[in-house]
């Protein structure tokens, strides 16, 4: 009997799709069509090519992806102080237990800030889509 094998996450996809793109590269049928094992030879093979680009591209693209986690880091820093203000303003008070209700509809809302904002920023043409 034959194993199945599990599919490609969509982070593995994502991740993929962004290394091609860097890489100049396709294939001949859908990413999402990828097992786990594929993906990740696919992946070790992009990223060997990165290694052995131009040692000055690899620099720029080293900086350029922490420069987008910084962002995406400063951000959402950004969402939390929002939220937290508004929660103070209104009265809610601050987090205090991890476990509460409370807790749980603060995070939401900082996510959904954070989210939009990242909206705006792409609509913008400012670009920091880094995974988090």
């Amino acid at each position: 009997m034959e194993a199945v094998s599990r599919m490609a996450s969509a982070k593995q996809v994502e991740f993929l799709a962004d290394l091609m793109e860097r890489n100049n590269r396709s294939i001949d049928r859908p990413l999402e069509s990828l097992n786990v094992q594929e993906a990740s030879e696919l992946i070790d093979e992009l990223l060997g090519n990165e290694g052995n680009a131009n040692p000055v591209q690899a620099q720029v693209l080293q900086r350029r992806r922490a420069g987008d986690e910084r962002t995406l880091q400063a951000r959402l820093g950004m969402a939390f102080k929002l939220v937290y203000q508004a929660n103070v303003i209104r009265g809610d008070g601050y987090v205090k237990k991890p476990a509460s209700r409370v807790n749980e509809g603060f995070i939401e809302e900082v996510i959904e800030v954070f989210q939009l904002m990242n909206e705006v920023a792409n609509r913008a043409g400012i670009d920091g889509t880094a995974s988090l």
